[in-house]
């Protein structure tokens, strides 16, 4: 790939904000990996000791936005030609832009572990069903205790 190329394909994902719809994904994924061991942990944690997870967890709210900082620092320092004076950087573009991205990755993060929850959710569900349909049909005669 020659240089002319590579600088076309830059602008495209500069013109169309391609960049920042790859930083908010490689921030939710980041994050769901991060925030497993921290989770798996914090469980353990509280069967151990009998604490609340979540007054360890409270820290992982915060992995979306320290990700999407750095990476959003690098882009705008990519954008300046890596120059050495960091004073040349557009800093309040750059903090603006950490909250948009951060505020984005978190809720789409939020979005997308709501939906596989919903969806490994209704598989056991249907899971169930056809297991229920399964079993010989019960008497009609039969008395059934109420639970």
């Amino acid at each position: 790939m020659n240089p002319e190329d590579l600088q076309y394909l830059v602008g495209i994902l500069s013109k169309y904000y391609i960049w920042e719809i790859l930083i908010m994904g490689v921030a939710i994924g980041l994050t769901m990996i991060l925030k497993l061991p921290i989770k798996n942990k914090a469980v353990k944690l509280q069967e151990k000791y009998g604490v609340d997870k979540s007054m360890l967890t409270w820290i992982t709210a915060l992995i979306p936005y320290v990700l999407v900082a750095i990476m959003v620092f690098f882009l705008f320092w990519y954008r300046a030609d890596f120059t050495e004076k960091l004073d040349s950087l557009e800093w309040s573009r750059i903090a603006t832009e950490i909250g948009v991205l951060g505020s984005g990755a978190i809720g789409l993060y939020e979005a997308i572990k709501k939906i596989i929850k919903g969806s490994i959710a209704i598989h056991q569900k249907k899971i169930k069903a056809k297991e229920e349909a399964e079993l010989p049909p019960a008497s009609k005669y039969r008395i059934k205790k109420e639970k």
